[in-house]
């Protein structure tokens, strides 16, 4: 009883971390696992510390892009919008499988780690390329050699965006006033790829994402 009601009052102070469209967490529970991941489903660790104050969920999955609605896709992901510098962790162990600059600027990074257990990929994108930190003690990643990644490692820090959210963005009050209109966020993409790609580039080949909701832990 006393673990329970521990339990209880844990996952309440964590709630109180979350603002904005972060309530709207239990809309956005939609999609489907393949088979094969369905053992897994509301187990992996979130990429940011839960305890980190401010989290907003602001992009979700499969809904219009939220810092540019006008774009004419569907989200691939899950937005959390905190402060730039926030550590992230990998949620999965298994390879750091390729490194990417962002094409829109130098100072972003996306990093692919793969499981081959489970056949995921986990995509941590807009990452500060001065702090990746996988592992911590290496001055300088050899991203060739795979490195290995264990789950709850850091591997980097969110990166300040390159562009402040335009006015036509209705940003939720309690928002505002933490972040303004910046939009410093970690973009979070899962793919199931059950055969280890066997070059860097067939990780890239379109596939089909998944709801990265229907595989972290249930808030």
């Amino acid at each position: 009883m006393l673990i329970s009601t521990l339990s209880e009052i844990i996952k309440s102070c964590r709630k109180s971390n979350f603002i904005g469209r972060s309530r709207e967490y239990g809309s956005h529970l939609g999609g489907t696992l393949p088979e094969a991941l369905q053992q897994f489903k509301h187990s992996l660790r979130w990429p940011i510390d839960l305890d980190t104050p401010n989290i907003h969920l602001a992009g979700y999955f499969n809904e219009p892009d939220y810092n540019d609605p006008d774009k004419n896709s569907r989200h691939r992901g899950l937005d959390l919008q905190v402060a730039a510098g926030t550590k992230v962790v990998s949620p999965i162990r298994g390879k750091a499988v390729f490194h990417q600059t962002d094409p829109r600027t130098a100072d972003l990074m996306n990093v692919g780690v793969y499981s081959e257990k489970l056949g995921l990929l986990c995509i941590l994108a807009h990452l500060d390329t001065s702090g990746i930190l996988l592992p911590e003690s290496y001055p300088v990643l050899r991203w060739e050699n795979q490195d290995q990644v264990y789950r709850d490692m850091v591997v980097g820090r969110v990166a300040p965006w390159i562009s402040r959210l335009p006015e036509q963005i209705a940003v939720p009050k309690d928002v505002r006033k933490v972040y303004g209109r910046t939009y410093n966020h970690l973009h979070l993409e899962c793919y199931y790829i059950p055969n280890k790609p066997r070059t860097v580039n067939e990780y890239y080949q379109k596939r089909a994402p998944l709801n990265p909701l229907l595989l972290l832990r249930k808030l």
